[in-house]
């Protein structure tokens, strides 16, 4: 779980630190981050079960999406599944 949490952290350019350090060995997760970090680790090994949490979809596009695909077929990552609730924990990448 802790390299995923790096991952994670490193895909949104936040350590959750006071320096945005990432060889800073002080963290402070918010726990609804620890939340997301389960839902993608589960998600990447399965994933065929995670549902989209965007309501304006299509049935069909909701369909897909919760596969794992887009509505054209194509398989895609946890980076775009989860990007609406990464997005808050995201920082620029110029500080």
């Amino acid at each position: 779980m802790t390299d995923l949490i790096r991952i994670v952290e490193r895909h949104c350019n936040n350590y959750f630190n006071p320096r945005n350090d990432p060889n800073s060995p002080e963290r402070n997760h918010p726990p609804e981050f620890l939340e997301l970090v389960e839902q993608i680790g589960e998600f990447i090994a399965n994933p065929t079960e995670k549902k989209s949490s965007v309501s304006s979809e299509t049935i069909i596009s909701l369909h897909q999406w919760s596969k794992g695909k887009t509505a054209s077929g194509v398989p895609v990552g946890w980076q775009q599944v989860f990007a609406s609730d990464l997005a808050q924990y995201k920082r620029a990448r110029f500080i």
